[in-house]
């Protein structure tokens, strides 16, 4: 009678939904907007050009107001001067100010509007050439960062190289000291579509003198001018694009932020390096403010969620993400987190129903048919499961964690074959995945190869050496080798590192009857009921094959 159980181990649920980065692909028909420009830096034929050589109190006047917006997005004053001094040296090809001069050609070009010596369609004109201006011109000096790690304004300075939200900050900052109307957006469809579950994306729009939008992105999509509310329909927190052929390839869905946004999009950003480290409390604190902020700040509740769910206060998650999916029904990447948080309490139905409802917003989203296969798994139908693995392997070839859960279902119905199989591919894809060869260990375990077992088992804690479940497991091969002494410690250190598991508290105690010790037996078995009422079949068997006479009612 086999009396020890391994542990199956799947991939993490919960995922948090990235920093805002730039890892978009802009469409190559936004290239007709801009291709027609006259000389970045020169005035069109319908301004009227009266820019002189900037005096020192220009100057000045404008280092200040960029040093005021700067600080007021809650940088440092050194950020503020160290900004100042980077942007001093963009000069026209006058050798100006390129800033300055920019602020002289708005303000001669208002001052003819008011005197009625232009339109306001050539007011707006002049507004809209230097937005493009400031956008080719940010682009000129400030690389992209492909490694998406520039968005704080000191690293951007520091780099020269700055991903969409740091783009962003410079367009608002720049755009705003020399006189246009900039807001930030946060961008939740692109104009090819949805954006990967787990990505977030920010841009900008420039508000012109004839009511009329500009939309600014990396330099690369500075649309033509539209008007909003034509072109959109406000549908709770959102800007929705009507027209679904797009014609002017601007961003689908989109959340106008003011400037409280952008600070709580600094936040945002600032909370996911903490929790990728895994300081969940400071990630919390960060999310916290950046909600405090903006308040319809979806992806902020559904990130601080992901957080609490590490710290396994599920409860408050759900409670997160359902406040996520009240700001922003269409946010699949919140069901899906909320399904991950139902399951981690045991309850898999609602688990299915939100990765079902994740599924339905989103057909491509490979983590979400994963989810909902753990999901199926727990429930003890496999095959449902392995359809969604297989789901998510053909959406993403390169899904380890589909790969190993898949692996783990097979075992599950016995074929242990296939699951070593897809246990390796995982291993392929990422060889430092732990729990891909914790579950090839248990398809070995389940062939009766427990020396290979052993070997998957002792890589995985390798990997990973707070992987009690692993511990478990290599205890369990020991076990079955007859060498209780060694299944013993691993069963202990299993239970060190996580006091409250049952399994392993019933292995040990199978190894303390095999040694002979039974009242340390019949005490760990007695436990592991205490801590899961679900174990008792199984420590019956055990408490039966050493006759224990264990009362379990």
């Amino acid at each position: 009678m086999d009396v020890f159980i391994t542990h199956k181990r799947f991939g993490v649920l919960n995922a948090y939904k990235k920093p805002i980065i730039a890892a978009i692909t802009i469409a190559p028909l936004i290239v007709v907007f801009v291709g027609n420009l006259q000389h970045v830096y020169a005035a069109t034929p319908n301004e009227s050009v009266k820019i002189s050589a900037p005096a020192e109190n220009e100057i000045a006047a404008l280092a200040e107001q960029i040093t005021q917006l700067v600080k007021k997005l809650e940088y440092s004053d050194k950020v503020a001067q160290d900004f100042v001094k980077m942007v001093s040296d963009w000069k026209d090809e006058q050798g100006r100010p390129v800033l300055v001069a920019w602020k002289q050609r708005l303000n001669q070009a208002r001052k003819d509007y008011k005197q009625a010596k232009i339109s306001k369609d050539q007011l707006a004109k002049v507004e809209e050439n230097i937005a493009k201006e400031l956008s080719q011109r940010i682009q000129k000096e400030i690389s992209d960062d492909y490694s998406m790690k520039f968005w704080d304004l000191a690293d951007v300075i520091k780099h020269k190289q700055a991903q969409c939200l740091g783009y962003s900050q410079l367009v608002y900052i720049l755009g705003n000291a020399v006189g246009l109307s900039v807001q930030t957006i946060d961008v939740v469809e692109i104009m090819g579509g949805t954006l990967p579950p787990e990505t977030g994306h920010i841009a900008s729009i420039v508000g012109l003198t004839d009511g009329r939008t500009k939309m600014v992105d990396l330099g690369r999509l500075i649309s033509k001018p539209f008007k909003l509310e034509t072109e959109f329909t406000k549908v709770g927190n959102y800007w929705e694009l009507k027209d679904k052929k797009n014609p002017l390839g601007i961003h689908r869905r989109i959340q106008i932020l003011d400037g409280n946004g952008l600070i709580a999009a600094i936040y945002y950003n600032r909370g996911y390096p903490y929790a990728d480290l895994g300081q969940y409390t400071k990630a919390i604190s960060d999310y916290t403010k950046a909600i405090e902020l903006n308040p319809k700040y979806a992806e902020a509740y559904s990130n601080r969620g992901a957080a609490y769910a590490k710290l396994g206060r599920h409860t408050q998650a759900i409670s997160d993400y359902t406040k996520a999916i009240e700001l922003n029904p269409k946010y699949a990447g919140a069901y899906s987190n909320r399904g991950a948080a139902y399951a981690k309490l045991g309850q898999h139905t609602q688990a299915i129903s939100d990765y079902t409802k994740a599924i339905e917003l989103n057909p491509k989203y490979a983590g979400a048919y994963s989810n909902r296969g753990v999901a199926y798994d727990d429930l003890g139908q496999h095959t449902k499961a392995i359809s969604d693995y297989t789901k998510a392997i053909e959406l993403n070839p390169k899904y380890a964690e589909a790969y190993s859960s898949r692996g783990a279902a097979y075992t599950d119905l016995g074929q242990h074959t296939q699951a070593i199989s897809d246990c390796t591919k995982a291993i392929e894809l990422n060889p430092k995945y732990a729990g891909a060869y914790s579950n090839r260990g248990n398809a070995y375990y389940g062939l009766g190869q427990h020396t290979q077992a052993i070997s998957d088992y002792t890589k995985a804690i390798e990997l990973n050496p707070k992987f009690a479940e692993a511990y478990s497991s290599l205890g369990a091969a020991y076990g079955q080798l007859g060498e209780y002494t060694k299944a013993l410690s691993d069963f202990t250190k299993a239970i060190e590192l996580n006091p409250k598991f049952a399994q392993a508290y019933a292995n040990r105690g199978a190894a303390y009857a095999f040694l002979g010790k039974l009242e340390e037996a019949k005490k760990d078995l007695l436990k592991a009921v205490e801590l899961n009422p679900a174990s008792k079949a199984h420590v019956k068997r055990i408490s039966d094959q050493f006759k224990l006479n264990l009362s379990l009612d």
